[in-house]
């Protein structure tokens, strides 16, 4: 049963620190899996974590023209690094579910190469 089913409600993670125990979405998204865990046995998966903290938002606030890559919406999005979703000497992503899980659970500060607000390049650690 996913949370979303379970509690019939648009959900949705934030990183205000008001509204959640920290400023980085990766570790609230992997403080949300951890309370799951704790609370009903298993936490969502790391497919409805991403969609919580993505599309979830918008949904939750009622826009539409934000959320996730469509054509047509403003894109707001990170390119992270390979290398530390998928470390040197881990055994190599075997799905789409691997590498979500992947990015939930080692996505961080350290793992952003470039930031894009509106479809525009705002910060660019790839090339200095």
């Amino acid at each position: 049963v996913s949370a979303r089913n379970l509690f019939r409600a648009a959900l949705s993670l934030g990183s205000d620190v008001g509204a959640g125990p920290d400023l980085s979405m990766y570790r609230v998204m992997r403080c949300a899996w951890e309370t799951h865990a704790v609370r009903w046995g298993q936490g969502p998966g790391p497919e409805e974590l991403m969609r919580m903290a993505t599309l979830g938002g918008a949904e939750a606030l009622g826009f539409t023209e934000i959320g996730s890559l469509e054509p047509g919406k403003s894109a707001d999005f990170q390119v992270l690094d390979w290398n530390q979703i998928v470390p040197a000497g881990a055994p190599p992503a075997e799905s789409a579910h691997d590498l979500v899980s992947r990015v939930v659970h080692r996505g961080g500060r350290a793992a952003i190469l470039q930031v894009y607000v509106a479809g525009r390049l705002q910060v660019d650690r790839a090339h200095g």
